[in-house]
């Protein structure tokens, strides 16, 4: 069982279109503050994608590491940290969870994660840990608190270019056999959207392809093993 999230969207529309014409079950992390947020977030639902909110985070080195506007900042009180996902979450209509966008300083504290889960939890909402650092408490927190939650293994375009990419989702294709499932990680960049068109069917044979949340709810439930 596999699940793939395109991260990064909702600056145009245009990639979403093209990954729609895929056919395959893809997860789209959406940007709040991007310039087409809520045509990607709509079109994406209405072709039968997932939709996801794309919650930026502080990173290391923040300012000079930038995740945009509708940051998260290690610094904030918790009422701020509310008011500034709930506007976050009002960006993106139709998410059926959310995934950090860098935040690796952000994700290393319990005690700032806590307050944005629970609201996540309270909307119904599942958490996917990007995993951007080793010490990410994201996953081991949001799973005290009971949300449906997982982490990404593969980044699909940590490096640029085919021979990278291809790498990659063979990798990917090891560890759902392994593990019996994985979360694979990618962007809208060219090279990355013609790769999966090219990858598809050998995914289609090998694995099942699927959204993060049925990967989610797969996950815990008992009857499906791990």
């Amino acid at each position: 069982m596999v699940a793939i999230i395109i991260d990064d969207m909702g600056h145009a529309l245009a990639p979403a279109q093209r990954l729609a014409e895929l056919g395959m079950p893809l997860t789209l992390s959406v940007l709040p503050h991007s310039s087409q947020a809520k045509a990607v977030a709509r079109f994406a639902h209405a072709k039968g994608l997932e939709v996801m909110l794309h919650l930026p985070m502080e990173p290391k080195g923040y300012p000079g590491h930038n995740p945009g506007q509708g940051v998260l900042l290690c610094d904030m009180t918790r009422e701020r940290l509310l008011e500034v996902l709930r506007d976050d979450l009002s960006r993106v209509p139709l998410a059926a969870g959310v995934n950090n966008h860098m935040g690796s300083s952000f994700s290393l504290h319990p005690e700032l994660l806590e307050p944005v889960l629970l609201e996540l939890k309270r909307r119904g909402l599942f958490y996917l840990d990007s995993f951007t650092s080793a010490d990410s408490q994201g996953l081991a927190t949001a799973q005290r608190l009971g949300l449906r939650t997982g982490r990404r293994e593969v980044f699909l375009d940590h490096q640029a270019g085919r021979e990278a990419i291809d790498g990659q989702m063979r990798r990917l294709l090891e560890l759902a056999k392994e593990r019996g499932r994985a979360v694979a990680i990618g962007h809208p960049r060219p090279d990355t959207i013609k790769a999966l068109g090219e990858w598809a069917p050998r995914l289609r044979r090998q694995v099942t392809l699927v959204t993060v949340s049925e990967l989610l709810d797969a996950s815990s439930d008992p009857n499906q093993g791990h």
